[in-house]
């Protein structure tokens, strides 16, 4: 990369329906490049999680105090860590290859070249752990057996921690936890009871060993992922409630992973979790993700949107409105609010989006269903044929008036996803009879451009005729654009135009056929209306 350039990091699921909480880690890929090729130039650690690469870095050769599992030809990277007390120093590496893997620790005390081999530390698995003493510095060296040409490319992380015994054992000394990742050690702590649990996968029977407590509470409503990682498979489950009073409202049997909640505002979760065989002692994540619930998650808290494009808009923390909409089930909806400007008929779609959302027209908030699409079902377009997982409305609307758009998911996914509102633009032919009068009117053009209203008598193959829909005799078209008003004229501000020419009595049911066409004022074609009729 380049320095002083934006670079764009795009993340998406490998399917439509993956969607969830996730971490990005941007890391300096140059890190190994200052140092920690051997024990004199290794890189420091502190408690928590760093980051390292083995490309690119050359065999640090024999070692004194030296592990059977490094040869000289070993590729290999150091770091150093000083023990901020007494106490079990836990390292977990994530990120490199298994079979591949190859790490020790070092005590430093007599330095550089005079390495101590810690014992129970030359192993291949990706993690560690050794009693150490406050104040003394400790050297990892982690490296991988492959050779030069294909070492590990990518980044790997590694977490150090020195761990005393648990304080949270019990519900009562849980450990508060803070949005992301909390760090905490099963060391010390003893198993609680057995507990049979309903989860999303199933009844099963939580047999956590030496499990420890969390506790976490929110102000605001919105939606949580609760996670626990470490040694071996983890179970957890999340209770309300009160310790000695405690209710179960989700779990992980340590196959599902992640639980999700929606959160009321003001509730207090406690989490237990731990190993679920007593040899899973480690350095525990206990994993938060809060997310609030949007502003318009109900149709109350509808956010306003524009005639046009509205993009860049998504569901993220939304829940399931109550109530179903006609067309199919939508799920994690968010809700818009649109006033119309004019009375006409106007489109409403989805055209643009990536997602699969599910669009629902209301007169109001619990009011009438005016319309519902999930996948263009009248094939109305123009995003029909290439995005025909795009809903698309059509309705007539009137002017002033406010109209509710629900928003939702095929399924309980987040998604993002843009509104396109714009009207049709139509000509409209009528005749009062009583007064011998013909209304010709244009609606939903582009205010400012030029329409031009095109009528003849010749049928032709109407509605699909040559020009637009009508077969105009050249020389007919000819005289309509040299003649002005009301067959060539100027929009209005709201993009409309209308005359009523009086005094025409009935011709004996002779018909007329008509098409209006938007040109911008240098002449360039914009859009047209469907054909129409009038028989006087």
């Amino acid at each position: 990369l380049t320095a002083g350039t934006n670079y764009f990091i795009r993340v998406s699921g490998y399917t439509g329906t993956v969607a969830g909480t996730f971490t990005l880690n941007v890391i300096d890929a140059s890190l190994n490049a200052n140092g920690g090729t051997d024990c004199a130039t290794a890189l420091p650690l502190i408690d928590g999680t760093s980051y390292g690469q083995l490309f690119g870095d050359v065999a640090s050769g024999s070692v004194v105090g030296g592990c059977a599992n490094f040869t000289a030809t070993t590729f290999d990277i150091w770091y150093t860590y000083t023990a901020p007390i007494s106490g079990d120093v836990n390292v977990f590496v994530e990120g490199v290859s298994a079979t591949a893997f190859r790490m020790t620790a070092y005590d430093l005390t007599l330095g550089c070249g005079a390495e101590t081999l810690v014992a129970g530390t030359c192993i291949t698995t990706r993690n560690t752990r050794f009693a150490a003493t406050a104040g003394t510095t400790y050297a990892f060296r982690i490296g991988t057996t492959l050779a030069a040409a294909t070492d590990l490319t990518g980044i790997f992380s590694i977490s150090v921690a020195t761990i005393a015994p648990t304080l949270n054992d019990t519900c009562l000394t849980a450990q508060p936890l803070v949005d992301g990742d909390n760090l905490m050690t099963n060391v010390g702590a003893t198993a609680d009871p057995a507990l049979t649990v309903t989860c999303p996968s199933g009844t099963f029977t939580v047999a956590t060993n030496l499990d420890v407590w969390g506790v976490y509470t929110t102000a605001a409503p919105g939606r949580i992922v609760f996670n626990c990682r470490g040694i071996g498979t983890q179970q957890f489950v999340v209770y309300t409630g009160a310790c000695g009073a405690l209710t179960p409202v989700a779990c992980s049997n340590g196959t599902t992973g992640a639980t999700v909640l929606d959160l009321v505002g003001g509730t207090t979760y406690f989490v237990r979790g731990g190993g679920t065989v007593a040899a899973n002692v480690s350095a525990l994540n206990f994993d938060v993700f809060f997310t609030a619930f949007p502003a318009n998650d109900e149709c109350a808290g509808a956010l306003p949107l524009i005639t046009g494009l509205n993009s860049g808009l998504n569901n993220l923390g939304a829940t399931t409105s109550a109530g179903a909409s006609s067309c199919t089930a939508q799920f994690n909806d968010v809700w818009f609010a649109w006033t119309a400007p004019i009375t006409a008929t106007v489109k409403i779609s989805a055209c643009g989006s990536s997602s699969d959302p599910v669009f629902t027209l209301f007169s109001a908030c619990g009011g009438t269903e005016l319309a519902c699409d999930d996948d263009d079902a009248l094939n109305l377009g123009p995003c029909a044929t290439t995005q025909a997982l795009n809903p698309y409305l059509q309705v007539a609307v009137t002017a002033g008036t406010t109209y509710l758009l629900r928003v939702g998911n095929n399924t309980a996914v987040d998604m993002s996803f843009n509104v396109n509102i714009d009207y049709i633009f139509s000509l409209t032919l009528t005749y009062d009879l009583p007064t011998f009068s013909v209304t010709i009117a244009d609606v939903a053009g582009n205010p400012g451009d030029v329409a031009l209203n095109a009528l003849t008598l010749t049928q032709g193959a109407f509605p699909n005729g040559w020009f637009y829909g009508l077969d105009i005799p050249i020389f007919e078209l000819t005289n309509l654009l040299l003649s002005g008003a009301p067959f060539l004229t100027v929009l209005d501000g709201s993009g409309g135009y209308s005359i009523t020419i009086p005094g025409i009595p009935p011709l004996g049911g002779i018909t007329f056929y008509g098409v209006a066409v938007d040109f911008t004022p240098g002449g360039i074609y914009v859009k047209n209306s469907v054909p129409t009729s009038i028989t006087l």
